[in-house]
C-alpha cells in the first residue's frame, strides 16, 4: 500500500512521534510510506533499523502549518503532485492543518483520508462547511471522542478511539540506563542524594502556563523544606516559556543555585525519566514514564488527575478531578484485568490533556501542592520501602500500560481502518455476494431447494456478463484493500461492478458442471469445503431424507486450486455451530483450516458458517482461528466493511426468475432486503 502521512512538525510533538512510530511499522511490512511535513528531514527521526535504503521513507518538506491563502493553494497543488507521483492509496493526516490540505487535495479522487486528532478542536467555519477530517477519524482518548461528537458535531460512526501508540520494543532496545550522554558530566556534579523532579512537555501554550504556575506558586515552598531537590525542565519551546515561568526560574536559582536544570528539547527523554524520582507531565510523557516504572504527576492542558504509581493506583480518584466516567479505551477483557477507576479516568483524559467539554480550570493547584508534599514526605521517610514496593508491584502497571498503548496493536487496527475506508471509497455500494450449492444436470427432488441446474446456471453467467459484473474472490478483495494487486498499464485493475460467487459444501457436480462453465466465461469463485476427507456425501441432509449427493474427492478439489479459485473452510463435519460447545466449534474451525491448507497446499482466509448459524461468540472464534472473513447467510452489515465476520450473502434458488436475479445482483438489494425484513 502507498501511504502518505501529512503532519505539522514545527517542533517534535507527540503527534510527530506517533506518526513516525506508525511509519516504522508500515515500512517493516513493506508498505511504501511518504512523509510530508514542515520539517524536510523528518524521516531521519526513524529508528536505525528503518533507515536501511530499502525501507527508508521518502520525506518532503512543506510549510503545512502556514495558513495564508496563497501558501495553502501552493501546498494543495504540491500534495496533488505527490499523490500522482507515488500513486497514493491513502492519506493519513495528523493535525487540523494537515486534514484541511488533504481534504482539498483529494477532491474528485477516490483516495480515502484518515485523520488522527490529538487534542480538542477549535470550532471553525470550514469544519461545518466541509468534512475536512475525511472518511475516518481516530481520537486518541474517550474524552476526545465525546468532545468531537457533542461540541464539534461529528458523526459518532466515523470516530474510532485508538490511543497514541508507543513503540515499547524500540524503547527497551535503545534505552541506556544511568547515562545521559552529553549531560553525564553535569549529572556527576549533582548531589547523589538529591531528588530529581522532571517537568517534561511543551513549555508554551496552556501546558506552559500550568508548568509556570506550579514552579512559581508551589516550588518555592517545596524547596524551602527540601533544598536539595533538582528541578529538570525538559521539552520543546522552553525558550518561549511565559514571563511568570521565567521569573520563577530566576527567583529560584538566586536562592537555590543548583535547583534548576534547563535541558530543553532532547532526544534522550527516557534517560531523564529513569533518573527522576517524579515526572510531571501528561499524554505520551505519562505513558513513557509509567512504562519505565516511575511515578507521574499527571497534569496537562485540561486538568489535574493526580500522582499515578503502583502504590496509589487502587485508591479513590482525586477529589479535584472532574473528567467524568467514560467508556474504556479498549475492552477490559483485552487486559485480562479490570482497570482501576483512577487509571481509567487518567486514560480517558490522556493523563490530563483532554476533557470532553469546555472547561475553565480543573487544575486545582492547591491539591497539586498537597500531593507533592505527601509524595516527598513518603519518599524521604520511607524511600527504601517505596523502592521495594515499586520493584515488586510496578510490573503489573507496566504490563497494563504496554497492552493499552502498544504501537503494534495500534498499528494493526489502523491498517484495518486503512483497508476499510479504502474499500468503502472504491466500492461505496453493496457488493453482491451470492450463495450457491449444487449445480446438477437436471432438477432434483429436495425440500431444501439448494440447487440451480446446469442450464439455469449458464443463464446466470450470461446475465452477469451482460450486466458488466466481474466475479472476484475474498482474496482479490483483500489484495485490493491492501494495495497488493499487480498494476496493469500503471493502474490497479479494480473492477467497476464486482460480484462474489460462493459455493458451499463441495459437491461433485461442482467439478463436472460448475468448473467448466466458469472457466468458459473466464470467471472464478469461492468454494467452501469440509476439512474431514472421510465425509463423502451430504449426510447432514441426506440422512434426514433429503436427496443424497456425493462430495468431491481430493483430486477434484485440487482442480479448483489450479483454476485460480479461492478455497474456503466450512468446518470439519458441517455441524450447526450454535448447538455445540465453544471448544468443539473452535476445533471445527481451526482444524478445517489446517486440514484443507495441508491437503490442497493453499492459504485459507475465509470461513462459511454452516446453515448461516452464528452468534457473537462464534464470530470471535472465527477471528481467533485465523480467518480474515467469515460468511453468513441473509444476515450481516449493510456493507462488507461493516463486519468481516458476518458478511451478508444471498441464497440462490432453482425457481429464481430473471427479475429475482436482477434484484439480487443490484447494489440496492441489501437496503431493500433489510427494509423488507422489518
Amino acid at each position: 500500500m502507498n501511504i502518505l502521512h501529512i503532519l505539522s512538525s514545527t517542533f517534535f510533538a507527540g503527534s510527530v512521534a506517533y506518526a513516525l512510530a506508525l511509519t516504522e511499522k508500515q515500512l517493516a511490512e513493506n508498505h511504501n510510506v511518504i512523509l510530508i511535513s514542515d520539517t524536510e528531514n523528518l524521516g531521519n527521526n526513524l529508528s536505525e533499523n528503518s533507515l536501511k535504503d530499502s525501507f527508508k521513507a521518502i520525506s518532503y518538506g512543506l510549510p503545512v502549518s502556514k495558513r495564508d491563502h496563497i501558501q495553502r493553494f501552493k501546498n494543495i497543488r504540491f500534495i496533488r503532485k505527490i499523490i500522482k507521483k507515488h500513486q497514493i492509496d491513502i492519506i493519513h493526516a495528523h493535525s487540523r492543518a494537515a486534514s484541511w490540505l488533504s481534504y482539498f487535495a483529494i477532491l474528485g479522487k477516490k483516495i480515502p483520508l484518515v485523520s488522527t486528532i490529538h487534542g480538542r478542536q477549535h470550532l471553525h467555519t470550514s469544519t461545518s462547511l466541509f468534512d475536512i477530517y475525511g472518511d475516518k477519524i481516530i481520537a486518541i482518548c474517550p474524552n476526545l471522542k465525546e468532545h468531537l461528537i457533542k461540541e464539534v458535531k461529528m458523526k459518532p460512526e466515523k470516530i474510532t478511539v485508538l490511543p497514541n501508540g508507543f513503540d515499547f520494543a524500540h524503547l527497551d532496545k535503545n534505552l541506556i540506563e544511568n547515562n545521559q550522554g552529553n549531560n553525564q558530566e553535569n549529572n556527576q556534579k549533582n548531589n547523589k542524594n538529591s531528588v530529581k523532579i522532571a517537568f517534561i512537555g511543551r513549555f508554551n501554550g496552556i501546558k506552559g502556563d500550568v508548568f509556570a504556575t506550579i514552579l512559581a506558586d508551589i516550588f518555592p515552598e517545596i524547596l524551602a523544606k527540601y533544598p536539595t531537590i533538582i528541578i529538570q525542565l525538559i521539552g520543546g519551546e522552553l525558550e518561549n516559556f511565559n514571563p511568570k515561568g521565567n521569573k520563577a526560574i530566576t527567583d529560584l536559582l538566586q536562592k537555590y543555585p543548583n535547583a534548576i536544570e534547563k535541558v530543553g528539547f532532547t532526544a534522550d527523554v527516557p534517560a531523564y525519566i529513569r533518573e527522576a524520582q517524579l515526572v510531571i507531565g501528561a499524554g505520551r510523557v505519562a505513558i513513557e514514564t509509567l512504562y519505565l516504572e516511575k511515578p507521574i504527576l499527571a497534569v496537562g492542558e485540561a486538568c489535574y488527575v493526580g500522582i499515578i504509581d503502583e502504590n496509589n493506583i487502587k485508591t479513590t480518584p482525586n477529589a479535584s478531578f472532574q473528567g467524568g466516567e467514560q467508556a474504556p479505551l479498549i475492552p477490559k477483557e483485552g487486559l485480562g484485568v479490570v482497570l482501576d477507576t483512577f487509571l481509567q479516568n487518567a486514560i480517558d483524559t490522556n493523563f490530563g490533556d483532554i476533557l470532553p467539554k469546555v472547561n475553565t480550570n480543573y487544575h486545582n493547584f492547591e491539591q497539586i501542592r498537597k500531593d507533592l508534599f505527601i509524595f516527598l514526605e513518603n519518599l524521604h521517610q520511607n524511600k527504601k520501602t517505596s523502592e521495594n514496593l515499586q520493584n515488586n508491584a510496578q510490573n503489573s502497571l507496566k504490563t497494563q500500560i504496554k497492552v493499552l498503548y502498544s504501537i503494534e496493536n495500534v498499528h494493526q487496527q489502523i491498517m484495518q481502518i486503512y483497508r476499510s475506508v479504502r474499500m468503502k471509497k472504491l466500492f461505496p455500494a453493496y457488493i453482491p455476494i451470492l450463495m450457491y450449492h449444487k449445480i446438477p444436470d437436471k432438477p432434483i427432488e429436495s425440500p431444501n431447494r439448494i440447487f440451480v441446474t446446469k442450464e439455469n446456471f449458464k443463464k446466470h453467467l450470461t446475465f452477469f456478463r451482460l450486466r458488466g459484473l466481474t466475479p472476484i474472490t475474498f482474496v482479490d478483495y483483500k489484495n485490493i484493500a491492501e494495495g497488493n494487486t499487480k498494476l496493469i498499464q500503471g493502474r490497479m485493475p479494480i473492477p467497476k461492478k464486482p460480484i462474489i460467487l460462493t459455493f458451499d459444501d463441495g459437491y461433485e457436480d461442482n467439478f463436472t458442471n460448475l468448473l467448466p462453465m466458469m472457466q468458459n466465461f473466464g470467471y472464478k469463485g469461492v468454494i467452501y469445503l469440509l476439512g474431514d476427507e472421510n465425509i463423502t456425501y451430504n449426510y447432514w441432509d441426506a440422512d434426514k431424507g433429503d436427496h443424497k449427493d456425493m462430495l468431491m474427492n481430493t483430486a477434484q478439489k485440487q482442480a479448483f486450486v489450479q483454476a485460480g479459485w479461492e478455497i474456503g473452510a466450512h468446518t470439519l463435519t458441517h455441524p450447526n455451530l450454535t448447538k455445540i460447545s465453544a471448544e468443539q466449534a473452535f476445533e471445527e474451525m481451526i482444524l478445517s483450516k489446517k486440514n484443507i491448507e495441508e491437503t490442497l497446499q493453499t492459504e485459507i482466509i475465509s470461513f462459511a458458517y454452516p446453515y448461516g448459524s452464528l452468534n457473537e461468540d462464534l464470530k470471535a472464534l472465527a477471528k481467533k482461528a485465523g480467518f480474515d472473513f467469515a460468511i453468513a447467510t441473509d444476515t450481516g452489515g449493510m456493507h462488507l466493511e461493516d463486519d468481516y465476520f458476518q458478511i451478508f450473502r444471498v441464497n440462490m434458488f432453482p425457481q429464481d426468475s430473471f427479475f429475482a436475479l436482477y434484484k439480487k445482483t443490484s447494489s440496492w438489494y441489501r437496503t431493500y432486503y433489510e427494509k423488507r425484513k422489518r
